[in-house]
C-alpha cells in the first residue's frame, strides 16, 4: 500500500531591514513512491535484517510504517525491518511510507 501526500507550493515573503524585501521560493516535494518490490524471506531463529527503499523522499528522509510482521521482527521509521523471527509461515505485511 502507497500512502499519497500533498505538496503545495509555497511562495514565503521575508521582511528585509530597511531596503525591500526578499523572495524565498520552496519547492514542493516529491510524494514518496516505494521501489522495495518484495521482501525477502526470513528464517526462523536466524538474524534478518532489511532496509525498505523508496524514491521522492524529503531531505529529512522518509518515515515508514510497517505492520503484520511476525513476533520477533520489528521496523524503525528509517524503513529498517530487524530482529529475530521466533514463529514461521505467511505473514501479510503492510508498508506505508510519507
Amino acid at each position: 500500500m502507497r500512502r499519497l501526500v500533498l505538496s503545495l507550493l509555497l511562495f514565503v515573503i521575508l521582511c528585509g531591514s530597511g531596503f525591500g524585501q526578499t523572495t524565498q521560493v520552496i519547492s514542493p516535494t516529491s510524494t514518496p513512491v516505494i521501489t522495495t518490490e518484495a521482501i525477502p524471506e526470513a528464517v526462523e531463529n536466524k538474524k534478518y535484517s532489511f532496509q525498505l527503499t523508496a524514491t521522492g523522499c524529503p531531505n529529512s528522509g522518509c518515515t515508514w510504517s510497517v505492520t503484520g510482521l511476525p513476533k520477533g521482527l520489528t521496523a524503525n521509521t528509517k524503513g529498517l525491518i530487524a530482529g529475530t523471527p521466533v514463529v514461521s509461515g505467511k505473514f501479510n505485511i503492510n508498508v506505508t511510507v510519507k
